[in-house]
């Protein structure tokens, strides 16, 4: 059409030929020549065109000693030059399609990472690429694992663990009061740095078959001095609500305490302001479970032997210390609290193996019974006669 419309415009400029018509062989160089110059036009416009971007480069989290790559996409590289950025810093030799760095080489990040872009040149001008978020971790962490799957009948004896959820770590399960079973746990998502190292949650509609995937949960009213919630615990309430028991803290130099929060769907909670629980001192990783007609709270209180302490509440938020709760050796108060029938039981983990022990007073405890898996940090559930373990295992 472009070449039509010149053809149009040259003839129609050309004026009258004196001496009869335009010769033949005249007319076919007019015709060359006319082809040749709106040919040149068109390449003309498609190269004032500024690069277009069809893929940007990804943010992502990196553990340190790994090399990582970004990529950059455009439609068109001919005439085209790439310059990466660090934190808005042109990085020395960085002018491919793709950077490749090591992680032990970046500086000390930002509380969110280091900023990466690309500016890409032509003729036409530039144009800067998306930012990729890179946070670098240290090779050793709780991402390095993953949560594991197993079921049974009888809370004793289990089948083969499945990978579940990985890498992930902190799980508590719940069945809400319309047969919806919720997992929350600690999530480190390393194609997701604005999920990792965040409490997540997933849902599953068919007893533990299939599961959605994992989604950040988010507290509102949060004060914005609070550390963002970790360790979750996940209780539901006759109401079909959901509660989340969380460990934060107020900032630099204060000690953790127990939080909760409350949600109708399991992924926004209103923040629930005050302190759970506190004993003065570091804690971690509460687990709580209603049982007798009281809530009942445990955390460990440090090393295995220290044993844990326990609280106990009527309505879920004000709850009062007890005494605490004896341990036996190397069998760690790290792990669930289930109630069972008559009796609140308690999964644990020890270099022996998984375990649980029972309390139908919520003072005295029967001695732990090891299970025939090994792993940490046990959460269990019970759905229709069905029950559902889920643990810290390796990474997959």
């Amino acid at each position: 059409m472009v070449i039509q419309r010149y053809l149009r415009t040259c003839l129609s400029h050309s004026g009258p030929v004196r001496g009869g018509p335009l010769p033949e062989s005249l007319g076919r160089v007019l015709v060359l020549s006319a082809v040749a110059m709106a040919t040149s036009a068109v390449l003309g416009q498609a190269q004032s065109a500024v690069p277009v971007i069809t893929d940007h480069p990804a943010s992502r989290v990196v553990v340190v000693g790994q090399t990582w790559t970004l990529h950059v996409t455009v439609a068109d590289r001919s005439g085209v030059s790439f310059q990466w950025r660090r934190n808005g810093i042109a990085i020395p030799g960085a002018t491919g399609s793709s950077y490749a760095f090591h992680a032990a080489s970046l500086p000390p990040a930002g509380p969110g990472g280091d900023v990466f872009d690309v500016v890409i040149r032509n003729a036409a001008g530039s144009v800067v690429s998306n930012p990729a978020t890179i946070r670098v971790v240290t090779a050793e962490g709780p991402w390095k694992g993953g949560l594991w799957m197993t079921s049974g009948h009888d809370g004793a004896t289990w089948s083969a663990p499945q990978p579940f959820i990985g890498p992930a770590g902190v799980p508590s399960l719940a069945r809400t009061s319309a047969g919806r079973l919720v997992a929350t746990f600690q999530w480190f998502p390393f194609d997701r740095p604005e999920a990792f190292d965040r409490v997540a949650v997933s849902f599953s509609d068919d007893g533990g078959t299939t599961w959605t995937e994992p989604v950040p949960i988010h507290v509102e009213g949060l004060p914005a001095e609070y550390m963002r919630p970790f360790d979750p615990t996940i209780v539901a309430l006759d109401d079909g609500r959901l509660r989340l028991y969380f460990t934060s803290n107020t900032g630099l130099g204060s000690v953790n305490a127990f939080y909760s929060a409350i949600s109708t769907a399991g992924i926004t909670y209103d923040w629930e302001p005050g302190v759970r629980f506190s004993p003065g001192r570091r804690i971690v990783d509460c687990a709580v479970a209603y049982w007798n007609g009281l809530w009942h709270l445990t955390s460990p209180v440090g090393a295995p032997h220290e044993g844990a302490y326990h609280a106990v509440s009527s309505d879920g938020l004000q709850f009062t210390r007890q005494a605490n709760i004896p341990s036996s050796g190397s069998f760690n108060w790290l792990g669930n609290l289930i109630s069972v029938d008559e009796a609140l039981r308690f999964y644990g983990n020890s270099p022996a193996g998984l375990w649980y022990a029972e309390s139908r007073d919520g003072q005295s405890w029967t001695a732990p019974v090891l299970i025939s898996i090994r792993g940490g940090d046990p959460a269990v559930v019970t759905d229709q006669g069905l029950w559902l373990l889920v643990f810290v295992g390796p990474g997959f």
